[in-house]
């Protein structure tokens, strides 16, 4: 998900992922499996995963559409003014819109809360909180702000690095060689240093 984050970053070097690897788009992002033998897949075709929401519920596609379109205002707002940013610059942290995003990305309430104020249907709320398990919480502890991953898996699709996910790995660490990075492995970590540059 999200290999444009990838691309940036490769990017401040001059260099694109492709120099180091492939990707593939999927068509099945995922399926989810729920009690009673139900599943639903969730594929790379809006108009599909659209069909099969208003399948579950009536109104659904339209409120699938909202739910969406705010996650796409969240991603991107997050990743121009949040994500990028230059934590090591105080003055950054502490602009106006960062007080505004903390509000209106809805930090203070959890992402079941969210969810569930577009769905009734509890198959359909739990398609779209199952994405709190890359984030290793649950919809319950995890802020609604995280509905942007939605916008990732449902607009921009899901990739796969040929050769398997260690391909980014190699990626990086070769990029590191490339400009003199010493990577020393099979060691125990014994003390962490901050360093300013």
């Amino acid at each position: 998900m999200m290999p444009e984050v990838f691309e940036d970053f490769f990017g401040i070097f001059g260099k694109k992922t492709s120099d180091y690897y492939d990707l593939d788009r999927l068509r099945i992002h995922h399926k989810v499996f729920l009690d009673k033998g139900k599943s639903y897949l969730v594929s790379d075709n809006l108009k599909e995963n659209l069909k099969m929401f208003e399948s579950v519920e009536k109104g659904a596609s339209y409120n699938l559409r909202r739910y969406l379109g705010e996650c796409e205002f969240v991603y991107r707002a997050a990743m121009k003014d949040l994500v990028m940013l230059d934590y090591s610059d105080f003055l950054q942290i502490v602009n106006p819109k960062v007080f505004y995003y903390f509000f209106r990305f809805r930090l203070l309430s959890n992402l079941h809360s969210y969810v569930s104020g577009y769905f009734k249907n509890k198959d359909l709320q739990k398609i779209l909180e199952f994405t709190t398990v890359f984030l290793g919480g649950s919809p319950y502890n995890t802020p609604a702000f995280y509905s942007l991953v939605s916008h990732a898996d449902f607009n921009l699709g899901v990739f796969y690095p040929k050769g398997g996910m260690y391909q980014v790995v190699k990626a990086l660490v070769s990029l590191c060689k490339e400009y003199g990075v010493n990577i020393i492995t099979d060691c125990e970590v014994k003390k962490l240093v901050w360093l300013m540059v």
